[in-house]
């Protein structure tokens, strides 16, 4: 049985969109450096969101349980950077 490759998910996970998703992260140029590009971007206002939200102390409560922002962003960040090893 052959691996996966790593844009085999991605183009999965893109299928899986609806159109006007597609349509808005469709790049002009194919390769994998505009999705890196792209990922870096996604990247880059995830950490600024993560920072203003450790400035401002944001948290939520959903059911009982309080939810600290920053937390999740820093999650979010950290597997945007497992997800671009792939890229």
């Amino acid at each position: 049985m052959e691996a996966a490759k790593p844009n085999d998910f991605w183009d999965k996970a893109f299928d899986g969109l609806c159109e006007d998703d597609r349509s808005a992260l469709t790049v002009t140029d194919s390769g994998n450096n505009n999705a890196r590009i792209a990922v870096n971007d996604v990247l880059a206002v995830a950490l600024a969101k993560r920072d203003e939200c450790l400035k401002k102390r944001w948290k939520i409560r959903i059911k009982g349980k309080t939810i600290v922002i920053r937390d999740v962003l820093d999650k979010l960040t950290t597997w945007i950077r497992k997800f671009m090893v792939w890229l």
